[in-house]
């Protein structure tokens, strides 16, 4: 899903400018997946249904909502969206 590589890379570059040096929360993972789907739904390239398949669901994943940072590296099993954003973070910084 080469779309939301894409996405992913411009909204961590986006957090990167404005809160240089802050790490990233779990609060702001969650509110960059939102905007990540937000986007990819916007393009109208993707169903419904696979947005939905490749977002976190709170259901299966348990991740906090919280301003502690955000670490992803110990977790097997991860969203698609979100495995996208770590994956991203850890690139560029």
């Amino acid at each position: 899903m080469t779309d939301l590589a894409a996405v992913a890379a411009s909204l961590i570059d986006e957090h990167r400018q404005c809160y240089a040096g802050r790490p990233l929360t779990w609060r702001m993972l969650h509110e960059l997946e939102r905007r990540a789907i937000a986007q990819l739904k916007t393009s109208c390239k993707h169903s419904p249904t696979l947005l939905h398949l490749i977002r976190n669901d709170p259901g299966v994943f348990a991740y906090p909502i919280s301003d502690a940072p955000a670490n992803l590296s110990s977790h097997g099993a991860m969203p698609v969206v979100m495995a996208e954003l770590w994956s991203a973070w850890q690139r560029l910084h």
